[in-house]
């Protein structure tokens, strides 16, 4: 019998750590909300043609990135991301922006751009000009548009 019993007081300290470990994770996830620091780069507005222009931009420059600059290099190109979105959210407590999809595909179109510099640009078949100059022709166009230029400066 005093065997049994000690079965099973292992077995019932055994569930009370993993229920301890769930509720001390739960808890943990709902006061930090870790999560947020991922998700505010996957926002980039309403549906619309800047939504579309920022989602073939990423595809694009992030594909050219990953294919040129960093090809076999998958560490850096991760840590690239890492860095920036750090950055981002650094600066983004001073300028009070809570979503920073856009700005991350600044951040991607400002690398690429620098790391191609001898790449010739034609923007909307209205303007030729030299690749890392390309940043710098989003945020005024985004600024023609009426937008606030703070989120391209964020992403530069």
């Amino acid at each position: 019998m005093a065997i049994r019993d000690r079965k099973m007081c292992v077995w019932e300290l055994s569930n009370w750590r993993r229920d301890m470990t769930v509720h001390l994770a739960l808890f943990l996830s709902l006061l930090l909300q870790i999560w947020r620091l991922i998700t505010n780069f996957l926002f980039f507005g309403p549906l619309g043609f800047s939504f579309f222009f920022n989602m073939i931009f990423l595809y694009r420059y992030c594909r050219m990135l990953e294919e040129g600059s960093f090809r076999g290099r998958t560490a850096d190109f991760v840590f690239m991301f890492l860095f920036g979105g750090f950055l981002m959210t650094l600066f983004c407590l001073f300028a009070s922006l809570f979503f920073l999809g856009q700005a991350f595909t600044i951040m991607l179109v400002y690398v690429w751009s620098r790391r191609n510099p001898y790449i010739r640009m034609n923007f909307f078949g209205l303007l030729n000009f030299q690749a890392p100059f390309l940043p710098w022709v989003l945020m005024g166009f985004s600024l023609l548009l009426g937008n606030s230029i703070i989120i391209d400066l964020l992403g530069k």
